[in-house]
């Protein structure tokens, strides 16, 4: 918010009349005024009224029936003024960055006389506006043109000072300060000569009159207690608001946010059975088979539970050992995470043949090596020119294995090039992934997800859950639930 000196808003204003009066004297004839309406120095509810010629237009007696409210539970604040003519009014509601809240009239007659309005505490698209406080404006313009303004931005709010008097009570943990105005509150607290420990306020609104902070003493890592420190000392720093903000307090509602919860529990329960994934899914055999029978030439298959970006180990060869058994004739599985093998295939050399254990080194629970026959067809150069290569290509029958010394995933068509693949000309392609990332998802002809076992394994039933309390959905399923 901006903030300007007194001084120099008295200044301004001071101008601003100066030059009104040297045009009303000199002017051939009345031409329409601007009126800003300005704070008087009575006690709340304040009477702004603005010091004009006789028989012009002013805004006096501007109040809100409440400093703060909450429009969770159906509560509103109401707006006074009074018009000193008829006039067409404009009303509008403001955050504290001056962005518009709501429109509460726009270009309204209304007589002359008192008036009031109330604001549910919604913007204009009818959703509750967050915990903030909210200032209103007031714009009035009668039958001659003449304009009258109340924006208390112009004459208040902005004030910085410093709360002493603070009251701390270390048994029931609360933190005690009095406002003589409603104000933005930062409050700090820390080791003299030493660091901060704990932001306790980061510029909350908070009311005029005394506010209580619930604070246990702990540092902001819960760790040490600051109140047992000898040389512990705290800032409390104030910027007031603008006259007639009010608070809006929903997010504060704890008998709220134990509704919604409830209300958002009941929901989720009643379309438990519609939380799946939007892919084609199947177990790994099935997933094999379908892919061998589909009619599309290309199938890719995700190896949902050894999901290398989800921290699957990378190395369960079970659809190695699947294809295989099913005689797949034209199959590739990127890949096995298994240096051992990566580095036995360099050691052999490209196009010769071999006997080797491949994967089941890094999850031994869900997968175990397998052993294969088959010869080197490929080994990419590691990026780095002090190793050796790092990807090998292995083909055993029908099936072609890529081997990498490290956890990698592919993810895209080019991370298949680097080892001589095309990815889109075979007929199965696993990759040790969930969901396919999108150039995958977006190329492929067909894709299924294998509910496979591994560390990252979707089948929630299958997980071997200890220490949950039960009944628990989807672990369990004949039962109700209430909130």
């Amino acid at each position: 918010m901006t903030k300007q000196s007194h001084s120099s808003r008295w200044i301004t204003i001071s101008l601003l009349f100066t030059l009104a009066l040297l045009n009303w004297g000199c002017a051939s004839k009345v031409q329409p005024t601007e009126v800003v309406a300005k704070q008087t120095a009575s006690s709340l509810p304040v009477e702004q009224k603005v010091q004009t010629p006789q028989g012009a237009l002013e805004i006096t007696n501007v109040s809100v029936s409440k400093p703060s409210f909450n429009p969770a539970q159906g509560d509103g604040v109401q707006l006074s003024y009074a018009l000193s003519r008829n006039a067409d009014v404009t009303v509008r509601v403001y955050d504290p960055d001056h962005y518009l809240a709501q429109n509460l009239i726009v270009d309204e007659f209304q007589q002359a006389g008192s008036h009031k309005l109330i604001w549910d505490g919604k913007d204009i698209d009818g959703n509750i506006v967050p915990d903030q406080a909210y200032f209103f404006t007031i714009e009035a313009r009668d039958a001659s043109r003449n304009t009258a303004v109340y924006d208390p931005t112009t004459f208040s709010g902005g004030e910085e000072y410093d709360i002493t008097g603070v009251r701390f009570d270390r048994e029931a943990n609360t933190v005690a300060f009095n406002l003589p105005k409603g104000a933005w509150v930062r409050g700090w607290f820390g080791i003299r000569k030493g660091p901060l420990v704990k932001l306790l306020l980061d510029w909350e609104p908070r009311p005029a009159g005394e506010n209580i902070v619930f604070w246990d003493g702990k540092d902001q890592d819960g760790v040490a207690n600051v109140f047992e420190h000898k040389d512990f000392v705290y800032r409390i720093l104030t910027n007031t608001f603008p006259e007639n903000s009010v608070i809006v307090t929903a997010e504060r509602d704890k008998q709220l946010a134990q509704k919604c919860a409830a209300q958002l529990g009941e929901a989720v329960w009643k379309q438990r059975e519609e939380f799946k994934t939007d892919v084609e899914t199947a177990s790994v055999d099935e997933a094999i088979s379908k892919a061998l029978k589909a009619p599309e030439s290309n199938v890719f298959i995700s190896d949902s539970g050894d999901n290398i970006t989800a921290g699957g180990a990378g190395d369960i060869p079970l659809f190695v050992e699947g294809l295989l058994k099913a005689g797949a004739p034209d199959a590739v599985v990127a890949g096995i995470s298994d240096p051992e093998a990566v580095a036995r295939c360099v050691e052999v050399g490209k196009g010769v043949s071999l006997t080797i254990e491949i994967g089941g080194k890094l999850d031994k629970i869900n997968g175990s090596p397998l052993s294969v026959t088959g010869k080197v067809i490929h080994l990419s150069p590691n990026l780095s020119e002090e190793k050796g290569p790092s990807l090998a290509v292995l083909r055993v029958e029908g099936v072609d294995i890529v081997l990498t010394s490290t956890r990698q995933a592919f993810t895209t068509l080019e991370s298949f090039h680097r080892v001589g693949i095309d990815a889109l000309k075979r007929k199965i392609v696993v990759v040790k992934l969930g969901y396919l990332f999108p150039q995958l998802r977006d190329n492929a002809p067909r894709a299924i997800m294998a509910l496979s076992p591994g560390f990252t394994d979707l089948r929630m039933e299958m997980l071997p859950f200890q220490r949950v309390r039960r009944p628990i959905f989807p672990l369990d399923k004949d039962f109700t639930w209430q909130a």
